[in-house]
């Protein structure tokens, strides 16, 4: 069953969250190779969520470790606060037209 992992994040400033963003950009797949999806929605200034999807639990286990260190390697002191959910997905939709939104 898929996993979702849904996770907040608060930076010191505008700055180090758009340096915190653009790094996992260009290390996303090294870092997640098994995410089947990943979504980030700015919730402030310095501030977001984002949610990953896994395709199982023991997938979403096996790259905590490499996720951890990510964020104590990039975001280090910039990072205020961060706490994530994680749980089997109910359900899922995606109209036709989400693919014209154009990310």
């Amino acid at each position: 069953m898929a996993i979702a992992r849904v996770s907040s994040f608060d930076f010191t400033s505008p700055e180090s969250m758009r340096h915190a963003l653009q790094r996992y950009k260009e290390e996303r797949e090294r870092i997640f190779p098994h995410l089947e999806l990943s979504m980030c929605v700015n919730t402030g200034p310095s501030s977001f969520v984002d949610v990953a999807v896994y395709p199982n639990q023991a997938v979403a286990d096996k790259n905590k470790e490499a996720r951890q260190k990510f964020h104590d390697d990039v975001f280090g002191a910039s990072l205020k606060d961060e706490f994530y959910y994680e749980g089997d997905i109910d359900y899922f939709y995606q109209s036709e037209s989400f693919k014209k939104l154009g990310f």
